[in-house]
């Protein structure tokens, strides 16, 4: 058992920042004098080397299971979060200076939820559902429009020629048009009649092909009877269109909105962000997590891959893999330079993708590489799910990082007992059994 003695002053001149990895013993301080402790915890760093203690926040307003927060800093004008409804098991709430609005319910087990705000509409989904957000009337409304379903009909007097016809519904909400349900067909010969839809929903409109045609054109329905053969001016725009399915998490990047479930990577038309087709996903042989949006392509992320789809057309788009996987929830749009990869103009740093890879943080650069910005440095403890913020804080930009859930692989050790204890330091009394080093906290 060693004796403790008495310290003795060393000078300081600034700090490079946390290094918890493994290494030889080395001296405390560089040529510089800066120090580089084995633990820094809640203190920030600046650009000029000097230690500044992280300040803490206040509880503008207490909700219960509060998940999925994202606000200005997440691209949105608005914040949310989901939380424990008043009649629900969960809403969708709008945090406010003075309190918490709920705006409706969020169906299924809590799962988190992922935001993309375009032309005042927020589009919201994870696994168990999907919502959008009118920003305009401040309602909560589905995202798509439903499907209708197969028309019942039968033939009745009217001026349609002989021969086959197919037809089908679409529903409609206000200027909202959706997809179509499933086609039925209807075949005579001889006279003319017409066709009496039995099952039209309120609102649908009514679609149809001309006598043994194949294109489907707007029906001219009236009372619920089709008797006069479909115009040509009226295409119709949204055959095999159907709402989106739910998403692990989703992004609006390169003119349309992306969506993960499992290993298919989902996307919607070109600026029709309520319009999927079944058969437009791309498809991979590993469960994806995360979606990286860059200028002029996308890093498509398993736990374990990280791949780079150059291009903003999905169906010319090839995978390169790249990377080393992502942490679901992690990510977070930076703006700063990617080292040796030029990711901008030196006056001009575009958002760039940043997430929390199983070795710590990834920025995904807007040539298509990924470049490491901790995994020399340091040793994170892993976690199956994780939540990012980017801010700005007093002209020093930040990444907030917090990892969730069962442990994913080794960790370092002296993290997790400083967790276990809620402290850094361990409470008198104490036994020294050895000497060197620093720690240094903001507590």
């Amino acid at each position: 058992m060693a004796t403790s003695r008495p310290g003795k002053p060393i000078e300081i001149w600034g700090s490079k920042g946390m290094d918890n990895l493994p290494r030889s013993p080395a001296n405390l301080l560089d040529q510089n004098r800066q120090m580089t402790p084995h633990i820094l915890l809640n203190a920030d760093v600046t650009d000029g080397g000097v230690l500044v203690r992280r300040g803490g926040f206040r509880t503008p307003k207490s909700l219960t299971g509060c998940h999925s927060l994202a606000g200005q800093e997440s691209g949105l004008s608005v914040m949310l979060c989901v939380a424990q409804g008043v009649a629900f098991p969960q809403s969708l709430f709008q945090i406010e200076e003075d309190g918490a609005q709920e705006l409706g319910p969020v169906s299924g087990p809590p799962a988190q939820v992922s935001y993309a705000e375009i032309n005042n509409r927020i589009y919201m989904a994870n696994t168990y559902w999907t919502g959008v957000l009118n920003l305009i009337t401040g309602e909560l409304e589905s995202w798509g429009v439903p499907l209708p379903p197969v028309p019942r009909i039968s033939l009745v007097d009217g001026d349609l020629p002989p021969g086959e016809y197919k037809l089908c519904y679409t529903n409609r909400i206000g200027d909202r048009l959706g997809g179509n349900g499933p086609l039925t067909a209807i075949r005579w010969e001889g006279g003319t009649y017409g066709i009496q839809l039995n099952n039209l929903p309120a609102g649908a409109l009514a679609w149809m092909t001309q006598a043994n045609g194949k294109d489907l054109f707007r029906a001219r329905v009236t009372s619920g009877l089709i008797s006069s053969i479909a115009p040509d001016f009226h295409p119709f725009p949204s055959f095999m269109v159907q709402p989106p399915p739910g998403f692990s998490h989703l992004v609006y990047a390169l003119g349309r909105i992306w969506g993960l479930r499992g290993k298919r990577m989902y996307y919607s038309d070109p600026g029709l962000f309520e319009w999927f087709r079944p058969k437009n996903y791309l498809p991979f042989l590993e469960d994806l997590t995360l979606i990286g949006p860059g200028m002029d392509g996308l890093f498509v992320n398993s736990w374990f891959s990280t791949w780079y789809l150059e291009g903003r057309d999905p169906k010319t788009m090839k995978a390169n893999l790249v990377g080393q996987g992502a942490i679901p929830g992690t990510l977070a749009m930076t703006e700063q330079d990617s080292g040796h990869y030029t990711i901008s103009r030196p006056d001009s740093f575009p958002p760039t993708p940043t997430w929390m890879s199983p070795t710590g943080f990834v920025v995904g650069s807007h040539s298509g590489h990924c470049v490491t910005k901790t995994e020399h440095r340091l040793r994170i403890n892993t976690r199956g799910q994780g939540a990012s913020l980017y801010r700005m804080r007093k002209g020093i930009p930040q990444i907030l990082t917090t990892l969730f859930g069962p442990p994913e692989g080794e960790g370092s050790a002296d993290l997790d007992a400083i967790f276990a204890r809620g402290r850094i330091y361990i409470p008198a009394p104490l036994d020294i059994i050895g000497c060197g080093g620093a720690i240094a906290g903001g507590l």
